[in-house]
């Protein structure tokens, strides 16, 4: 490639990949919770992570190119590790609402 290619169609690929990357963290995490509400928290936790940090890389003025587009991937995959952790702990707690989400 040269340089300037990678960004004729770099946002189409970037969504691609973010909406790949959503819907296989909902199908895993519908079989690893056996909770579909479940799994659609941990998505939605996602989608907001994913738009706070698109939010602050356009508050800080740094250009759409290919690194912030593998870093916002990224991201999602990062943010799986504490919201599964999280949803985890509060479906395997015992008591009401309050108490599970007190103890997770």
């Amino acid at each position: 490639f040269i340089y300037w290619e990678q960004y004729v169609r770099l946002l189409e690929f970037f969504v691609r990949a973010a909406g790949i990357c959503l819907g296989l963290v909902l199908v895993v995490s519908v079989g690893t919770l056996a909770s579909v509400r479940s799994a659609v928290v941990v998505v939605a936790v996602i989608i907001t992570v994913f738009i706070q940090v698109l939010g602050l890389l356009c508050l800080a003025g740094v250009k759409f190119s290919a690194i912030p587009a593998v870093s916002m991937i990224m991201s999602i995959g990062l943010t799986i590790d504490f919201t599964a952790h999280g949803v985890v702990a509060f479906l395997a707690a015992a008591g009401s609402v309050e108490d599970r989400v007190r103890e997770a």
